[in-house]
């Protein structure tokens, strides 16, 4: 049997509880983490790290109005989350789904 995206969140949360806590999700919740935004994803993860946007963005070679685009949903593309990801240590995971 093939493991459902929600399984498969819920595992990795349950292997490395530290990523739940960081995104402020509880392991018991991983729907939360499937329908999170990207840019809410992202401002979480920032705040937790206790990050400004400006300091993300000089880290990531971004300038600051790009975060804050990105955390506002206007600019969700995968290489713009993938390098403000790694400017904190994180890389995407991405899982496909049929679609409802």
């Amino acid at each position: 049997m093939t493991e459902t995206p929600s399984q498969r969140t819920a595992r990795y949360l349950k292997e490395d509880p530290l990523l739940g806590d960081v995104l402020g999700w509880s392991s018991t919740a991983p729907q939360e983490w499937e329908a999170a935004r990207p840019g809410l994803a992202i401002r979480q993860l920032r705040w937790r790290l206790g990050l400004t946007q400006r300091s993300l963005a000089a880290r990531a070679g971004l300038r600051q109005g790009h975060v804050q685009r990105v955390e506002a949903g206007l600019d969700c593309r995968l290489s713009t989350l993938t390098r403000l990801l790694a400017a904190m240590g994180f890389e995407p995971m991405l899982a496909l789904r049929p679609r409802r």
